[in-house]
This record gives C-alpha cells, sequence and structure tokens, in this order.
C-alpha cells in the first residue's frame, strides 16, 4: 500500500475523485499531494498517549514516515502494531533498520514474507546506513543465522559489500561464511560469489575444513564447495574431515601446488613410500599414489605442474628415466619447461632418439645423455658435424674417457648400412680435423677410431698433440700421402717412421726422400741399428756432393760391423770430411777387399793417404791412433812393404811395395 503522497505521485488524478467542497480548497489539496498531511496528521496535532503503540514505537514510526532514522538500538515494544502502520514501501526506506524490527520480522517471517522481503530487498551497498546495520546487527541482534540468510536471498551483494569492508575482521567474514553455507540454497551462495569473491577467500582459507566441524553440515560444505568451486592452496585437515577432503579431491577443487599435492598423497595415497619420493621424484609419486583424481588432474594441466611444482622443488632431480622421458614428449608442456626439466635432472637418457630432436641440443649441452657412441652418432647424424654444443660435451674430461671405452660402430638401427657407416667415417674424420676438440679429449677419444687413414687428412692443420695420438695408437698409415703431408713437420714425420719404420724401409723408394730428409733421419733419435739399415738401402748417388749426410753416414758407420756396398763407401769416404771417421769406416770395410778396392777407397780419401796406393812412394801420414791401426792393417794384409813410426815429426813412414812385387 501506498502513502498518500505516494499515492498522489502515483495516481495525480485521484484527488479529483474527492468532494466539490474539498476540490476547492486549493491549500488542503497542496498539503495532501506535498505530504504535509497523511495518515499520522491525527498523531501530530494531539496529545499523544501509550496504548497500542509505546512513545518510542511512535517515535520509530514517526521515523519511518519523516525519513529522519533514529538509532539502530532503539528498544520497540509493540512492533506487530507498528507493521500495521508501515506501508511495503516505507519498509524499503533505511530508516526501518532497527534491531528490535529486524528481530520481529525474522522471528515471525513465516507471517511477515511480503514485509521482510520489502525491507531486505532494498539493502544496498550503495547506502551506507545498510552496510553499518550489518556490522551493528551483528554486534548487538539477536537472531544472526536468520538475518544472514535473509540477506543472502534478497542482497547478492552481500558477501563482497561485507567482506571487502575495513571492519570486517576474519571472525565476521566466517561467520557470514558459515552462516551462507548453513542456512542458503546452492543458487544463492553463487549468486554471493561476485567476482569469484567467496572462491577467492575459501581458497586461502587453510582451516576451511574445520569452519563448520558438525558432523550434520558435511553434506552442507559439499554442496558450497560445489558451488563455488574453490581451489585450496593450502589445508589443514582433521581426521574428521576426511570425507571432505575426498570430495576436494574428486572434484579437484585445489591448487596444484606443492602443499596440496603432498597433503592429497599423503592423505588419500595407497602406494607405499611414495612420501618419501615426494622431494625428490614428485612426479613418479604422484603416478604411483593410486590418487586416480590427483593424477588425471596433473596430466590435464601438466604445463601448470610443471611450472608450479615440479620445477620449484629443490630436490626434485631423481626421477627415473621412464619419467623424463614421458614427460619431454608430452606435447602439453612448453618447450621452455621441458628444457628446464632437462637442466635440473639428474637421469641420463641411454637412448637419445626417445625424446624429440627439439631437445636434443639441451640434452646434449647439459650432458642428460648416457656416454656412448650410439648417442653421439645420432646427435652428430642430425646436425651433419660437429658443432660447438658437441665438441663441448666431447671435450669433457668423464665423457671422453667413458667414450674411449668403446669403438665407434655404426648404428645398427639405420635401415641403410651404407649411410650409417658414412656416419661412422665422417664423425672420426671430423674428431681428427676439427679444431674444437682439444688435444686432452683427443687423445682419448682416437682410441675409438678403427679406421686408418692412409692420405686423405689434412695433416698440415692438425696439432701435433692430435698426430701423435693418431700414430702412436697406429691410425695414421705410413704411406707417402702421409709422410709428404707432413713435410713441414719434421718431428712427426719422425715419429710416423719409428712407429713404422719396417714397413718405411722396404719402401722407401716410394717416398721420394731427398737427402735432408736422410739427414734427419739419421740424426734422430731412431734406434742404431735402423739407421744402420736406413744407409743400406740408400741410393749410392744420394751421397754425391752432401758432405754433411756423409759425416752422418761415415760417423754412424764406424761404430758398426756393417759391411757397405763399395760404391756406396767410396762414395761416403769422398764426400766425408771428417777424417777420423772415414779412417775407422775404411778400417772396418777393409775385410775382404782386392787391391784395386783398397786403391780406390784411399783415391776416395785423399791426400796424403791417397799416395799409399802409388807403387815405390814413402808417402807420411799423421800419427794417429787411426792411422797407426790402418797401417798395420794394410801391413798384415801385404798391401804395403812397412811402415816406420817417425815420433819426432809425429807421422809415420809408409813404405809402399813395388810394382813387381805381389801381395798375399
Amino acid at each position: 500500500s501506498y502513502s498518500l503522497k505516494e499515492f498522489f505521485e502515483v495516481y495525480p488524478d485521484a484527488i479529483n475523485s474527492f468532494p466539490k467542497d474539498f476540490l476547492d480548497r486549493e491549500l488542503l489539496k497542496y498539503l495532501l499531494r506535498e505530504g504535509y498531511i497523511d495518515e499520522m496528521y491525527t498523531s501530530l496535532i494531539s496529545y499523544f498517549y501509550e496504548g497500542a503503540l509505546t512513545k518510542a514505537d511512535m517515535g520509530f514510526l514517526l521515523s519511518i514516515k519523516q525519513r529522519k532514522p533514529v538509532d539502530f538500538t532503539l528498544k520497540l515494544s509493540k512492533i506487530e502494531e507498528v507493521i500495521k502502520s508501515i506501508t511495503l514501501i516505507q519498509l524499503g526506506r533505511n530508516a526501518i533498520l532497527n534491531h528490535s524490527f529486524i528481530d520481529f520480522l525474522l522471528t515471525n517471517g513465516d507471517r511477515y514474507n511480503d514485509q521482510q522481503a520489502a525491507v531486505f530487498s532494498n539493502f544496498t551497498k550503495n547506502d551506507s546506513r545498510y552496510v553499518d546495520f550489518f556490522f551493528s546487527y551483528l554486534d548487538a541482534g539477536k537472531q544472526h543465522q536468520l538475518f544472514i540468510a535473509a540477506l543472502g536471498k534478497h542482497w547478492p551483494e552481500l558477501w563482497i559489500t561485507i567482506s571487502s569492508d575495513n571492519r570486517s575482521t576474519l571472525a565476521i567474514k566466517d561467520t557470514l561464511l558459515r552462516n551462507l553455507i548453513i542456512t542458503t540454497d546452492p543458487e544463492i551462495i553463487q549468486s554471493q560469489n561476485v567476482d569469484s569473491s567467496i572462491t577467492e577467500y575459501v581458497s586461502d582459507k587453510p582451516d576451511f575444513l574445520s569452519i563448520l566441524p558438525e558432523k550434520e553440515n558435511v553434506r552442507k560444505m559439499m554442496v558450497a564447495m560445489n558451488s563455488i568451486r574453490p581451489k585450496f592452496k593450502n589445508l589443514a585437515p582433521t581426521d574428521e574431515s576426511l570425507d571432505l577432503l575426498n570430495h576436494i579431491h574428486k572434484n579437484n577443487f585445489y591448487a596444484i601446488n606443492e602443499s596440496m599435492i603432498s597433503l592429497l598423497v599423503q592423505r588419500l595415497g595407497k602406494g607405499s613410500g611414495n612420501e618419501d619420493h615426494l622431494a625428490t621424484a614428485n612426479y613418479s609419486a604422484i603416478s604411483n599414489s593410486g590418487c586416480a583424481e590427483l593424477i588425471a588432474h596433473v596430466e590435464n594441466n601438466i604445463d601448470e605442474y610443471i611450472s608450479n611444482v615440479f620445477l620449484k622443488l629443490e630436490y626434485n632431480t631423481s626421477e627415473p628415466e621412464d619419467m623424463v622421458i614421458k614427460l619431454l614428449n608430452n606435447p602439453n608442456i612448453t618447450l621452455d619447461n621441458k628444457k628446464t626439466i632437462i637442466e635440473v635432472s639428474d637421469c641420463k637418457l641411454k637412448n637419445i632418439s626417445n625424446v624429440p630432436k627439439e631437445l636434443w641440443a639441451d640434452i646434449v649441452t647439459n650432458e642428460k645423455m648416457v656416454s656412448n657412441w650410439f648417442n653421439v652418432l645420432r646427435y652428430f647424424a642430425n646436425v651433419s658435424k660437429i658443432d660447438p654444443l658437441l665438441a663441448s660435451y666431447l671435450n669433457n674430461p668423464f665423457t671422453c674417457i667413458e667414450l674411449a671405452e668403446e669403438i665407434i660402430e655404426a648404428d645398427e638401427e639405420t635401415e641403410d648400412e651404407k649411410d650409417a657407416q658414412k656416419v661412422v667415417d665422417s664423425i672420426s674424420k671430423e674428431l681428427i680435423q676439427n679444431q674444437a676438440i682439444t688435444d686432452d679429449a683427443f687423445k682419448y677419444l682416437v682410441k675409438s677410431i678403427s679406421e686408418k687413414y692412409e692420405g686423405d687428412l689434412d695433416l698440415p692443420n692438425i696439432s701435433d698433440k692430435k698426430i701423435r695420438a693418431l700414430i702412436e695408437d697406429d691410425i695414421l698409415a705410413m704411406t707417402p700421402a702421409n709422410f709428404n703431408g707432413l713435410k713441414k713437420n719434421n718431428a712427426m714425420r719422425l715419429l710416423l717412421i719409428r712407429s713404422n719404420f719396417q714397413e718405411f724401409l722396404t719402401k722407401t723408394g716410394d717416398y721420394g726422400l731427398e737427402p735432408a730428409d736422410y739427414i734427419m733421419i739419421l740424426s734422430s733419435e731412431i734406434a742404431m741399428n735402423e739407421k744402420l739399415s736406413l744407409i743400406e738401402v740408400m741410393p749410392t748417388e744420394t751421397f754425391t756432393g752432401q758432405q754433411r749426410l756423409a759425416d752422418l753416414s761415415s760417423s754412424l758407420l764406424s761404430n758398426a760391423s756393417v759391411t757397405i756396398v763399395h760404391d756406396k763407401l767410396k762414395k761416403i769416404l769422398t764426400y766425408s770430411s771428417d777424417v777420423h771417421n772415414r779412417i775407422i769406416l775404411f778400417i772396418n770395410q777393409l775385410s775382404g777387399m782386392s787391391t784395386d778396392q783398397i786403391d780406390d777407397l784411399l783415391g776416395a780419401i785423399g791426400e796424403p793417404f791417397s799416395v799409399i796406393a802409388e807403387r815405390g812412394k814413402k808417402p807420411q801420414i799423421p800419427l794417429t791412433p787411426e792411422n797407426h791401426e790402418l797401417v798395420k792393417k794394410l801391413q798384415e794384409m801385404a798391401y804395403i812393404s812397412s811402415f816406420k813410426i817417425e815420433s819426432d815429426e809425429n807421422r809415420i813412414r809408409v813404405y809402399t811395395r813395388l810394382s813387381s812385387e805381389s801381395q798375399s
């Protein structure tokens, strides 16, 4: 019903229905239309006596009519009579807010449904008096549960308005939440969840499961959770709240974080020992927990799990290989997260092919594959070279030592055997020639190379240490191509010769050796018998004009029991400048020589020794131990008649035979 003023506002022409004598009174019509005269008029112009209404009741009633609110705590007595004097529209005014009046309406809600709706449907956050009344009523009102139930039904912004008010303590919020859960339907709770405000509050409330501990409220708690669908970040369940925890688990009402996962596995898991693995192998612990809904929830939100849990656990590095492979093959995990999984995991993959190729570079970079040539070949075949990542991997001291334990062999899983062998040949050659492979690493890696190289290596650009390793491990063959490839590296040429001397000796003619090459070899530290063997096979003409070569040869031969062919001996004696060694060499070679050969060689030695070959002469030669030995030897061979030591002149006088004398 309307007040008179309201009535005339709605029906302005109704006043024309009044008697004619009334219509002629313009002032009276004005007072009625403007509300100066209303149904309370008689009360205002007469002295009030308490009866049906108390003075407080009348004051409250007048405050409503005049829109001048009184204190919330004004004590009312005849509330039923007050209600009779108030229209439904007037009930919507904020002056109606009174503890006694609201208590009465709530207690007698079955009789005053319309009045209750008229009051509570006008609560709004835009009128501070309504918000103030809420806090006042919680403090002094009697029917909290019914009050919140009525507000929940008629005021959709109840929760967000009250919970965001700075007067709203944790206790007030919990009281409000508790009563909303107990007294309202799921639809009402859902409507109160403006901007997910209840969801956020509940999700951040660890003690939510204890907010209504009574067993009879478990069902209501479940219904409420179904309406707001929280994502609990942390919970402190009790043994009595296990049913609620199960409900949370089955409906995924929890955030994917370490705390909630640990709680669910520990409280609801059926696996043995999974709790111990949560910190070190979290994904495996979940997978083996028996918590089907948790497992599915994690799988359905796998990238979120990886970001929020897996990668945030400091010691979560011990996932078994099958789990790491499963994660790295999951298309729902971002590439960045997969790369980080590789980085933090202790797992080394036995077969790099079990994960996508886009991750191979990270696996190699982080050394997260078992050190075997199968994995190295797979990676090498994919990039077609030893790139900086693979080079760094191979240079690792532990890696190269492990790889040295096995030979590089063709991948048996490759369909084309020729292609597989090409990969082996290619990586073997690049291991040798790639300058990014360190010398220290190569001395181990070379042990895995099975091919022997006869001449297709870029030897001038390979370090001495690598060449040494190739030679010592019998990878570099003794061939003219390799020998000539080392032309500017005498040290390595000598090492190649020393390591393959017999093979070299049998084919010296193939190497295009020059006098300087022979000088280098004879001056080296190779064994004496090898040097002598080389002199024996050296072409005679090599000594022509080569004093240094002749000196080296005469020095070596003078201390050895080796028979040198006459022509070669003559060349050595001719071009050597070392008289001492020439004489000793000549002495050592005298046995079995003919007179003509002796004549020829003495001539090669030159004066004064060449004069000894002239018959009837008496040449003098220096008195030295070797010259003394020479003349004794020549006398024994009857090549000379005699000799005489001339000590005063430090000479030996040689008496040659006459031409008519015969030699024995």
